[in-house]
């Protein structure tokens, strides 16, 4: 049984792989055609620049690469002048996309429960309106770290951004704004396409996992507000929740990169090849692979 079982997870291992090539792939065919990656807010419902509330509530970036992923026919449901909740989209927010889901993920929340509608008048207001289908695979934001570096905003005072561009934001009656948000192109990848990732798996969310244990399933205790770990692939969410720090792989779904893969995750790097991070491997590297202009120049194993 157990070489059974080892035989199962390789295979499960391989077709993991082999989604992210199809991400990295539909994401490269984007870039080409556009002329830069995928925004991670889209609809045309929304302020420009949006409030923090409307962050939750566009398209998401997985949404953009459908037809490159030969999905055009559900890139045709979508009505970009209405909110990723409106009610009138769970009839497809709700479909399973194979390539966007790992295999050897296990988790009590098959879809995620909770999802809220948008009040554009007071967002504060909001109902319950369904369910979407989840995804295990996440953009790397950048790198959550715990220095300053330099002269943005201190919201953003701790993070070094990674491929796929920038936000800004202000505090204003300690209620923080959205300024403006830049998309990026493979050209401002200055440390290389091969040192730096774009999308790794976030496995298993909105459950939270700890060191392959489940710490506690959504809801959280004491807490129904928005699900950080915004598990919809459909939907979009907060910036400063894609770029945390990550720590070591596998230790925590909530802020790095996990997997239900022994010892590692499969990562998508910018020139498109898909890498096994092992759990070995340190902050500082993981860091590194993160960031798209600091320098660094860390090889793969």
């Amino acid at each position: 049984m157990p070489a059974l079982q080892r035989v199962r997870e390789s295979m499960r291992r391989t077709t993991c792989t082999n989604n992210l090539r199809q991400v990295g792939l539909a994401i490269q065919s984007y870039e080409s055609s556009m002329r830069q990656l995928p925004s991670l807010y889209n609809g045309s419902f929304r302020a420009n620049p949006p409030t923090v509330e409307e962050e939750f509530h566009c398209y998401s970036w997985r949404v953009s690469i459908l037809p490159q992923l030969e999905q055009s026919a559900m890139f045709a449901k979508i009505d970009p002048s209405l909110p990723a909740t409106e009610v009138s989209n769970e009839s497809w927010i709700n479909s399973e996309l194979a390539v966007f889901q790992c295999p050897s993920t296990s988790t009590p929340n098959r879809y995620v429960p909770d999802i809220q509608s948008f009040n554009k008048v007071v967002p504060a207001n909001f109902v319950i309106v369904g369910t979407a289908a989840r995804s295990d695979y996440e953009i790397i934001g950048g790198a959550g770290i715990n220095d300053s570096v330099g002269e943005r905003p201190p919201y953003l005072s701790h993070i070094e951004f990674g491929a796929w561009g920038e936000p800004t934001y202000k505090i204003e009656a300690n209620k923080l704004i959205p300024v403006s948000y830049r998309t990026a192109k493979f050209r401002d990848i200055s440390d290389g396409l091969s040192n730096t990732m774009l999308v790794a798996e976030r496995s298993a969310r909105p459950d939270w996992y700890k060191d392959g244990r489940l710490y506690e399933s959504w809801p959280y205790s004491g807490n129904r507000a928005f699900d950080n770990h915004q598990a919809a692939w459909a939907i979009s969410t907060h910036f400063a929740w894609l770029a945390p720090h990550n720590g070591r792989v596998n230790h925590d779904n909530m802020s790095g990169i996990y997997s239900f893969h022994d010892s590692g995750a499969n990562c998508l790097f910018a020139d498109g090849s898909v890498q096994f991070v092992g759990e070995s491997a340190d902050s500082v590297i993981l860091n590194a692979w993160s960031t798209r202009s600091n320098g660094e120049s860390v090889q793969h194993d």
